[in-house]
């Protein structure tokens, strides 16, 4: 699941604090005020779309949208992928600070989780914490890595 915290208007100090939450990366987007409900939207075809809720303007989508658009979660899965494209077969988002990696097959596991380990820091945007769970092609090894932004300490984990 991934939330983020969403003040409209833009630049009003009286702005509003609204939840944005998305239980899967394939998912909508939920728009909630207070727990309550309001509305739902999603990205088609590379521009933000109201799917529900009637008060919900354009501009409130464009924005909200926006602002998930400039997450490093969106973006960071396609660079780590590209960096170690013959190491690893995918990278899913579970959430904004904890993404699972799958690595290929053929690849000496612990060799590949330590450069990994070393040079991931560098890759990150956000300043809190992120966890990679890092697998080998048959689930066999893994490896939990938990990180942030130039930090960073390791633990297996069963």
């Amino acid at each position: 699941m991934i939330e983020l915290d969403f003040f409209y208007p833009l630049n009003d100090p009286n702005a509003l604090a609204y939840q944005l939450i998305c239980f899967d990366t394939k998912a909508c987007w939920k728009i909630l005020l207070d727990g309550e409900l309001l509305g739902s939207f999603e990205k088609q075809n590379n521009a933000w779309k109201k799917l529900t809720g009637e008060w919900v303007n354009d501009d409130f989508i464009v924005a909200a949208g926006n602002l998930i658009d400039a997450q490093a979660y969106n973006r960071l899965p396609n660079e780590i992928c590209t960096r170690w494209e013959k190491q690893i077969a995918e990278v899913i988002a579970e959430s904004d600070h904890s993404y699972l990696v799958i690595c290929k097959a053929d690849i000496n596991f612990a060799a590949f989780t330590k450069i990994f380990s070393r040079f991931i820091p560098g890759l990150l945007k956000d300043e809190w914490e992120i966890t990679f769970k890092i697998y080998s092609h048959d689930f066999n090894e893994d490896l939990e890595l938990v990180t942030r932004m130039d930090l960073r300490r390791e633990r297996a984990f069963y």
